[in-house]
């Protein structure tokens, strides 16, 4: 029998240029909702898709 062992230095992860873009872009999009469905109503008073009246939020301003 070979008993294997086991490093205790973690692996090293190199995401690909295409994972990395991936992400990015999900980031990006997340963020671009978060600000056009939450922080411009509440902020601003601008409410394009109509969410932050429905949720309360126009009225914060």
């Amino acid at each position: 029998m070979t008993a294997t062992t086991a490093s205790a230095l973690p692996v090293r992860i190199s995401p690909s240029p295409a994972t990395l873009a991936k992400a990015t872009s999900g980031a990006a999009l997340a963020a671009a909702a978060i600000v056009t469905l939450f922080v411009l109503p509440a902020e601003y008073g601008i409410d394009p898709t109509g969410v932050g009246t429905a949720l309360g939020l126009t009225g914060m301003v």
